[in-house]
């Protein structure tokens, strides 16, 4: 074998085989998901560590840190800062479990342990999971776990920013239900389809910043972040009647989507029947 081709040999090696840092010293590694894992829904996350302390953020310690998961953007380099949104997920209480949200696709995950002010440290792991709807139960579970997701949002009293990026997770998660709609009955998508593009197009709204700012039309900073904290409460109680809510037909105007309507009765629930945020049922799930 030429030197050139052992050389390019050994290049991908590393490439496969490693993550992003060192391969001395403390270590931190994916337990779960494993390695190429297909995934419905949120990626159920557990991560190790050896040879390094993980602690809840706060202050920089020598020896000590916590994880952060990074979605397909790679590690950060050593010492510089790791943002924080859908794909940079930080466990800054100390958590070595977790989810991430992904659309359908194939999507490569770093892990990376951060000081106790979020400056990335040399330790890192890397796996790589198809996210998609293969069949009708992962469609039923992605559907309850929008609604869930929903549920803890609107009950939390996070400052909007998180709120954001837990829309941002909802708005792909509904981003899976839309491309796993062939996993049903052609007769029984239309309604799935109508509530797919329904979410999306909500929680975009509060997702995007360029959105909202336009919706608000003149209204200045200030004035826009008064008015969504005092329409906040009613916004959440009238869910399920969206179009009555002023952002919405402002922003969307005649392409405002429609409500979803109720589910073929080929979908029921195994719950109490309240109607839920998706205008489904709660414990809805496949006959």
């Amino acid at each position: 074998m030429s030197v050139s081709r052992s050389l390019l040999c050994m290049a991908v090696a590393s490439l496969v085989v490693g993550a992003c840092g060192a391969d001395d010293g403390p270590t931190a590694a994916f337990v779960t998901p494993a390695a190429g894992a297909s995934v419905a829904g949120s990626v159920e996350l557990e991560m190790s560590a050896e040879g390094v302390t993980i602690e809840e953020a706060g202050e920089a310690r020598s020896g000590a840190g916590h994880i952060h998961v990074i979605a397909d953007a790679g590690c950060v380099s050593e010492g510089e800062g790791i943002a924080k949104d859908a794909d940079h997920v930080h466990f800054g209480k100390g958590q070595t479990t977790g989810r991430i949200y992904l659309e359908p696709g194939s999507h490569d995950l770093f892990l990376q342990v951060g000081d106790g002010v979020h400056q990335a440290l040399d330790i890192t792991d890397r796996r790589t999971v198809e996210v998609g709807i293969t069949d009708e139960e992962g469609l039923c579970d992605v559907v309850t776990e929008i609604d869930d997701l929903f549920d803890e949002i609107d009950n939390s009293s996070d400052e909007f920013a998180v709120k954001q990026i837990g829309y941002e997770n909802i708005r792909r998660l509904a981003a899976q239900m839309a491309d796993g709609l062939d996993v049903v009955d052609a007769s029984d998508r239309g309604d799935l389809e109508v509530t797919a593009r329904f979410v999306d197009a909500m929680t975009s709204v509060f997702v995007d910043t360029t959105i909202f700012a336009i919706s608000t039309l003149s209204r200045s900073t200030h004035q826009t972040v008064r008015y969504f904290e005092q329409d906040w409460v009613r916004f959440a109680e009238e869910r399920l009647h969206p179009v009555e809510h002023p952002l919405l037909p402002e922003v969307f105007g005649d392409d405002l989507p429609p409500n979803p309507t109720e589910p073929s009765s080929r979908w029921s629930t195994s719950g109490s029947g309240t109607t839920d945020h998706l205008g489904m049922r709660q414990g809805l799930r496949h006959r």
